[in-house]
């Protein structure tokens, strides 16, 4: 008994202590930076009509059923256009500083601060990908990803010998999976999942539409195939990817299922940020590679 708990232990401390390659979580940060920069510019577009004082959940009625249950830096600022204006570029700045690796660690923690902003001032416009990257914002927090790929260091862009505690990388790939263990779950709960008719529901509503489905897939076959093939994709991407053998061809098909969704429906940053998180299951080693094919290294 003794011996098993010893080998539990010393496993779980390697999956989460044992000093690693930070590659992997320097290029997560990398991405996650101007995806957070991405969703920023998205805001400049509707900020008045979403989040200003006048807009459409206005201050009174925020002030009323709002503002007492959640922080936000808004809080503590006159209820004007411009400080949502202010907020927006303090978050654009800490977004490139991550992307850049200035600081990148207190650049999360601000990032973090203003998305949580944001989704307190109108959480009734928001989408799923501004959930997924307030995550990756708080995992980036605590990430071991000062050295790596910043412009701080240029003289040592990449530094393959640089090492950490890979438990942030792990929380993420965890956090990760974890989004499609749901998605499955709650899919099988719904009728049209089981019967092979969702992505005929979801394709035929054409407000969410960016292109149409062609008239050559406009099948039975077509939305059988992908009803069900999203539940297998999904799957996977829970399980096998943690399967070296499988991970590779798991991480492709995942990759394609996320741009042929962002490809025919308006989902907003969703799919790229599900995107950024499948980045953090490949390893450090295939990076410095991919690196040095490109003469970085």
């Amino acid at each position: 008994m003794n011996n098993l708990f010893g080998q539990v232990w010393q496993a779980w401390d390697t999956l989460f202590f044992s000093e690693q390659p930070t590659l992997t979580l320097a290029v997560f940060r990398c991405l996650t930076g101007l995806l957070v920069l991405t969703d920023t510019w998205n805001w400049t577009k509707t900020y008045r009509l979403l989040l200003a004082p006048k807009g459409w959940l206005g201050q009174v009625t925020y002030d009323t059923h709002e503002r007492n249950k959640y922080f936000s830096w808004l809080h503590f600022f006159p209820a004007t256009t411009r400080a949502v204006q202010g907020l927006l570029a303090v978050q654009a700045g800490a977004a490139l500083c991550l992307a850049l690796g200035i600081l990148p660690n207190l650049a999360a923690l601000i990032c973090f601060s203003t998305l949580v902003s944001i989704h307190h001032r109108n959480a009734y416009v928001l989408h799923s990908g501004d959930t997924v990257c307030r995550f990756f914002c708080l995992f980036l927090v605590f990430a071991p990803v000062a050295q790596q790929l910043s412009i701080l260091h240029p003289a040592a862009l990449l530094q393959p010998e640089d090492r950490g505690w890979p438990w942030t990388l792990v929380m993420v790939r965890l956090f990760v999976a974890n989004i499609y263990l749901k998605n499955v779950w709650f899919k099988l709960q719904g009728a049209w999942w089981r019967d092979g008719t969702a992505t005929q529901k979801v394709l035929g509503v054409h407000l969410w539409n960016r292109v149409p489905v062609p008239a050559f897939l406009d099948h039975n076959w077509f939305y059988r195939s992908t009803t069900y093939g999203t539940l297998v994709v999904e799957t996977a991407l829970f399980s096998l990817i943690w399967w070296e053998p499988l991970r590779w061809p798991v991480l492709i098909a995942g990759a394609l299922f996320h741009l042929g969704l962002w490809y025919f429906l308006r989902v907003q940053l969703f799919q790229i940020a599900m995107l950024v998180g499948l980045a953090t299951f490949v390893e450090a080693e295939e990076y410095l590679r991919f690196f040095a094919w490109l003469g970085l290294v």
